[in-house]
């Protein structure tokens, strides 16, 4: 994550960015991420784009394994900041993660 205006503890967000870039990039299906922080919302906004053909079952797993990371961080290091995961494809419309979430079990909580 570049260093930008607003942005209170770079160094937490860089770490935050750097474990969900890990964690996704294991995936075949996970073609790029992008991150930013909205200084506004005090929130850090991380971009996943998935290949179109990703199984329902797979993106849940990735989800999941997302939600275990941000939790375990924001108990630990507990940042002043918020996170929401986004994930872009062009055929489905994926609900985000967002802090607070719970863990996902059917391709039911994947559709917005």
């Amino acid at each position: 994550m570049s260093k930008q205006k607003g942005l209170p503890d770079s160094a937490l967000a860089d770490r935050v960015v750097a474990g969900v870039r890990a964690i996704a990039m294991q995936w075949p299906f996970v073609t790029s991420a992008s991150d930013h922080f909205a200084g506004y919302f005090n929130e850090l906004g991380i971009t996943l784009t998935i290949a179109s053909d990703a199984r329902d079952d797979d993106v849940l797993s990735l989800q999941n394994m997302l939600l275990a990371y941000l939790d375990s961080f924001w108990a630990k290091e507990n940042p002043d900041f918020t996170w929401v995961v986004m994930f872009s494809d062009e055929t489905k419309a994926i609900v985000p993660l967002v802090l607070g979430d719970g863990p996902r079990s059917g391709s039911e909580d994947l559709r917005a």
